[in-house]
């Protein structure tokens, strides 16, 4: 049994740790600090320099009385040293200073930071000790050097001063190779689903295109339906690795960032849905001239293509995509545009002709029907000659995109299918109000564009019927949740008001006891000493 005193002694230390100053208490214990932020801004304290010598003037001048700076301070007459996240970098693509300034951006971004538009010149990769402010642990990082000054004679760089030991700048890519059980067959599965097995594979494929054994293996990691292998290899054996991808249901990917730069030297091509397999598809493309393999994503199969011969493998992956003609199979996809202002129901190949005409290549991408009007987000290898074009019906407008932009347009166009999905199911149930998908009805008579539109809307309506029954079905779940997530607490209520209660009645019979009574019925013995108190 144990004693009161041990009662109490448990109940406070249960208490201790349900506190939410106990758990933001032991945040701060040693060995448990969390690693800082990468920005400095405001009042929070990002990465920091560990040796200001490690960086130097374009003359090779000392920057020691450069001060390290926060990036929300940054204007043009900013001075100093500043550690920024990507996020923040592409926001100061047009901030020229007129003073030594130089960003640190994590990793090395050179290739990303030349697509956004920054000057080769101000840009260097490097690795710098750098301390956490947090941790204060110090340790070498890759980082992207981003001189934000105008002037080159203040350009800051890694010192090449008192070098000691040259080293191999080795270019490599980071790949991962992986199978899994829903893509590829049972026979497969069995074969390579064992780690070993897999790690022999993926070892002789590395063998026989790295002969001189500068790949770099990591461990193969089994999961449940899932095995992957990482593996930093060399990037002139890169196309060669990749034409393996697809090869008995093992793919072979770049490992990649959300800020990861579009691969060199390639294009993918999402293949229509046919039932094959990746084995199969592999099988279908590999001799091919120009083939990189094939891997798939949740939603799709793809393809790689070397850039020469784009044109060859989209004529023959795509052969009935009206989208592709000889006037943009070449396309090399490296710049995005949302087009507004064409009528609801327009047909890729009539939009991407209208635009040919107009001297611009593109190809549409994706199609997102609003009410009377389409919104299509395609792209192409060049800006538009202008970004507003007059029609007879009034005018079209064009928006660079980002990758960021396409995925917030879907996730609009899924917000206003959900609505018109509801509008659609009160019709059935005998609403009379008429669909806003149905008032291109007024459009007039024998315009394509229109009589697409007629075409489309019903089925339109029924998938967009289909996703409101499955949303209901997981609101319904949800809810179901929700409601034994109640039930869970409230039994834990009442199980902590209970413990409380006992402690709180056990405080007030020791109040009212006599020395040398016991507490209850049931008699707890204390520590002699404590005992000895009351006589």
């Amino acid at each position: 049994m144990f004693s009161f005193f041990g009662l109490i002694s448990a109940w406070s230390a249960l208490l201790l740790l349900w506190s939410p100053c106990a758990v933001a208490m032991a945040s701060h214990q040693p060995g448990l600090a969390k690693r800082c932020r990468w920005e400095t801004s405001g009042e929070k304290i990002g990465m920091e320099l560990s040796d200001k010598c490690e960086l130097a003037l374009q003359d090779g001048s000392s920057i020691h009385s450069l001060q390290m700076i926060s990036s929300d301070t940054l204007n043009p007459a900013a001075k100093g040293i500043v550690f920024v996240t990507m996020t923040s970098m592409r926001k100061l693509l047009k901030l020229e200073t007129t003073n030594p300034c130089v960003a640190i951006v994590k990793g090395f971004q050179i290739q990303q930071l030349i697509k956004w538009g920054f000057e080769k010149t101000k840009l260097q990769q490097a690795i710098l000790v750098l301390k956490d402010s947090c941790t204060m642990v110090v340790e070498p990082r890759a980082v992207t050097l981003v001189n934000l000054c105008d002037d080159p004679a203040c350009f800051i760089f890694k010192n090449e001063e008192g070098c000691e030991i040259t080293v191999p700048d080795l270019q490599s890519v980071h790949v991962i190779f992986e199978i899994r059980k829903a893509t590829t067959s049972d026979d497969f599965w069995r074969a390579f689903s064992d780690s070993s097995a897999f790690s022999r594979y993926t070892s002789q494929i590395i063998e026989k295109e790295d002969p001189e054994g500068e790949t770099t293996f990591f461990p193969t990691v089994p999961r449940e339906g899932y095995v992957f292998r990482r593996a930093l290899i060399p990037a002139h054996i890169r196309d060669q690795v990749y034409a393996h991808s697809g090869f008995k249901g093992i793919t072979v990917k770049s490992l990649r960032q959300t800020n990861s730069p579009h691969e060199d030297g390639l294009e993918l091509i999402r293949v229509p849905e046919t039932g094959k397999s990746l084995h199969e598809i592999w099988h279908q493309g590999h001799t091919k001239t120009g083939w990189l393999g094939a891997f798939s994503s949740a939603k799709a199969t793809y393809i790689r293509s070397t850039d020469a011969k784009l044109s060859e493998m989209r004529a023959f992956w795509l052969p009935d995509d009206p989208r592709w003609t000889a006037n943009n199979r070449d396309l090399k996809l490296t710049k995005f545009f949302k087009v507004q202002g064409f009528v609801v129901g327009i047909q890729a190949n009539d939009a991407t002709k209208i635009m040919h005409e107009k001297g611009w290549n593109m190809v549409v991408l994706r199609t997102f029907q609003n009410a009377e009007l389409s919104t299509l987000v395609v792209g192409s290898n060049s800006d538009p000659p202008q970004l507003r074009f007059t029609t007879n019906l009034g005018s079209l407008l064009i928006t660079p995109l980002e990758a960021q932009d396409r995925g917030q347009i879907a996730r609009q166009k899924f917000a206003k299918d959900q609505s018109l999905a509801k509008a659609g199911t009160a019709e059935k149930k005998g609403d009379t109000t008429p669909s806003t998908a149905s008032s291109s009805s007024n459009l007039a008579a024998g315009d394509p564009w229109a009589s697409a539109a007629h075409a489309n809307t019903s089925n339109r309506i029924d998938a967009m019927e289909k996703k409101f029954v499955t949303l209901s079905a997981q609101v319904e779940k949800l809810e179901k949740g929700q409601e034994t997530t109640k039930e869970q607490i409230s039994t834990l209520k009442a199980s902590q008001d209970s413990g409380f209660k006992q402690l709180l009645d056990a405080i007030a019979d020791l109040k009212l006891s006599k020395p040398g009574e016991s507490l209850s019925s049931t008699p707890v013995p204390s520590p002699a000493p404590k005992v000895a108190k009351y006589h």
